[in-house]
């Protein structure tokens, strides 16, 4: 068990869920990529590989640009089946977590280069870019599952992870790609090197 959710390798995304949180995944995504296109809108130079980094990072939770997906939680929900509930902190990135940015990867999977040139050609408003991607380039918002579908499913706790954890997770996640050979520790099998002998 890792610093800020990185024992999350033993959890795998659940694909089953998609269809019941795509819609909602789709509206929170296009806020989140509304906020950070205008944000790129803002930095002298930009270019359209910025927005199209934008869109490719977006649905990864381990990235800046994605750091909304782990404070999703998925709760279960009489009429939809399934619904997504924004938290006020980050937890750690487990099967829900993977979930989401599978939901996520799935809206953006065939129209991410479409989707990046609009947002370099203009400025789209917030509920405009949410309609377009989620109900016409998209069938995100317009297809609804039958909620006996979820039968038998078990609810993921959220469980909150610290700002420290998860900038030593970060931290952790970047030494691996300078050196992947290298052996990570957490706070529970970190060495006792305290006591060794010189």
């Amino acid at each position: 068990q890792g610093f800020g959710g990185d024992d999350s390798n033993s959890h795998k995304a659940n694909k089953k869920e998609v269809p019941f949180i795509l819609c909602e995944v789709c509206h929170e995504a296009m806020k989140q990529v509304h906020r950070q296109a205008e944000d790129i809108r803002g930095t002298k130079g930009f270019g359209e590989g910025d927005f199209q980094a934008l869109i490719e990072k977006v649905c990864e939770p381990e990235e800046d640009a994605g750091s909304w997906i782990d404070k999703i939680d998925i709760v279960d929900d009489e009429q939809k089946g399934l619904a997504i509930e924004k938290q006020d902190s980050h937890g750690k990135c487990r099967s829900e977590c993977k979930t989401v940015a599978l939901a996520c990867t799935d809206i953006f999977e065939d129209i991410d280069t479409e989707v990046a040139e609009l947002l370099y050609t203009q400025s789209v408003e917030p509920s405009k870019l949410t309609k377009r991607v989620c109900n016409k380039m998209t069938k995100a918002c317009t297809k609804k599952p039958a909620v006996k579908g979820l039968k038998g499913r078990v609810n993921e706790e959220f469980e909150e992870v610290s700002d420290k954890d998860r900038d030593i997770a970060k931290l952790m996640r970047e030494m691996q790609k300078i050196s992947p050979g290298m052996q990570m520790f957490d706070k529970d099998n970190m060495p006792d090197l305290g006591n060794e002998e010189l």
